[in-house]
């Protein structure tokens, strides 16, 4: 996959993904979404756990019709540039036509500015977020991508 061309996708701003429930909620102890990303019940968010449970999400969003996969129509709706078939077709590593969950989550973690966001929120630096740091994820930044 080449990553000389950066393309930034209308794959969204988070609030279209749902996420901005988290922060809506007056209480972060009571953010419905905190267990959701905390997969390992530790009471806080690694880097990891937020960069799965974002990509969850994207993928879910891109995936408008629900059957598991992201087909080439789909991609097209989210990915704008005049190479979006190119794109889908460096996502799509078993060359099917569709785009699975493990598929996209591999890509994406490779190709995405997840990490400056997580550095953003982890206000005190530990490397991990809070109930309070996670609650304070507004949504509203617009994802790139790198091919």
């Amino acid at each position: 996959m080449s990553m000389r061309n950066l393309t930034t996708l209308a794959l969204a701003s988070l609030a279209a993904l749902g996420l901005a429930a988290c922060h809506s909620t007056p209480d972060p102890k009571e953010n419905p979404e905190f267990p959701r990303a905390d997969t390992d019940r530790d009471g806080q968010v690694s880097f990891e756990e937020f960069a799965l449970y974002v990509n969850k999400a994207m993928f879910k969003r891109l995936d408008a019709n629900g059957n598991g996969t992201i087909s080439l129509s789909e991609w097209k709706a989210s990915d704008t540039s005049p190479e979006f078939q190119r794109h889908f077709e460096a996502l799509d590593a078993d060359k099917n036509g569709a785009v699975d969950l493990s598929e996209y989550l591999k890509a994406a973690g490779n190709h995405s500015n997840l990490r400056e966001t997580f550095k953003d929120l982890d206000r005190n630096n530990d490397g991990f977020l809070s109930h309070e740091e996670f609650s304070a994820f507004d949504g509203l930044k617009v994802w790139a991508v790198h091919f």
